[in-house]
């Protein structure tokens, strides 16, 4: 059987026809999400593309490299059958802490990692991870571009920048792409960023669509209990007066998804792709029910008097 083919959209001006949900790993990282198991990991990634699913956003730093690595096994022999992306620039751990290094040296380094982890001769989008102050952007776009011109990224891309640091980029380097977090619980890139990206040119990928979760509906009732070292323990999101309003949101939501046949999962993918100027929308996967479930969110759209009624649920 022949898996469905995906709504597709232009990834910025010119670009090329992308999945408007991408498959995130984030999540399998196995560092800050709670355990991960690799074979798990392949076999969800495995079954996103039986299902159609050809865009795949990972890091190199989402679990020290594990969560390309599990990327790289799932694609063997199917790599003509996915747009495949990553980012570069974070160094360190949740044990040790952070930084971010965006110097020509370390993006030749981590592309050249990237590349051997991935199993691939070739990274179609390659994003900078974070943006950061004190290493010109000059220098890594001269960097990124010059992976271009070799061969080994098609596509360059950013994550995390706010529209001046986005318009700065721009004066060095024709970029594809903006990746930041949108979701109905995090929608701050409607004013600023998400504008100054449509009017540059790139496309727009939302990631954490689905507010880690907590749009699922999956999470009702008390508040959960995570582990310390899932990043979810200290989303505020999940806790005290926040938890409660969100639970009403959730309240409220139910009866637009049930009008159209959804789940309230769904019902926040499509919110997310019906923002104008969003390519797509990436959500994590890391069991194979996972894939199938998110397909649903999208081949149909929020007419103007459902997005009216979120609206004065998210006032």
């Amino acid at each position: 059987m022949t898996a469905p083919q995906l709504e597709q959209r232009p990834l910025g001006q010119d670009g090329p026809l992308v999945d408007v949900i991408a498959v995130g790993t984030w999540a399998i990282g196995g560092t800050q999400w709670g355990p991960s198991d690799d074979d798990q990991s392949v076999r969800a990634l495995q079954a996103a593309l039986d299902a159609g699913f050809t865009l795949i956003d990972t890091a190199d730093t989402y679990g020290e490299g594990r969560s390309e690595e599990c990327v790289g096994r799932a694609i063997q022999g199917r790599r003509q059958e996915v747009f495949l992306s990553t980012k570069v620039g974070v160094l360190g751990n949740p044990t040790v802490g952070w930084k971010i290094d965006n110097s020509a040296r370390h993006i030749r380094e981590g592309c050249e990692a990237s590349l051997k982890r991935l199993k691939t001769d070739t990274i179609d989008l390659f994003q900078l991870h974070w943006p950061v102050k004190d290493i010109p952007i000059e220098e890594s776009l001269q960097a990124l571009l010059a992976l271009k011109e070799q061969g080994k990224v098609r596509h360059i891309g950013i994550s995390n920048f706010h529209a001046p640091e986005l318009e700065a980029a721009v004066q060095h380097g024709k970029l594809a792409s903006l990746q930041s977090p949108l979701s109905m619980l995090e929608r701050g890139v409607l004013e600023d960023d998400l504008p100054a990206a449509s009017r540059n040119g790139l496309g727009f990928l939302a990631y954490s669509p689905l507010a880690r979760g907590l749009l699922t509906g999956k999470f009702r009732g008390e508040a959960p209990t995570f582990a310390e070292s899932d990043v979810r323990a200290h989303d505020p999101r999940f806790q005290g007066d926040a938890w409660q309003r969100n639970q009403r949101l959730l309240d409220g939501l139910t009866p637009i998804a049930e009008k159209h046949g959804r789940t309230l999962g769904q019902l926040a993918i499509n919110w997310v792709l019906c923002q104008p100027g969003v390519t797509a929308a990436l959500v994590g996967v890391r069991h194979a029910a996972q894939a199938q479930e998110a397909l649903g969110g999208q081949g149909w759209r929020l007419d103007e008097g459902d997005l009216a009624q979120i609206g004065v649920l998210l006032a």
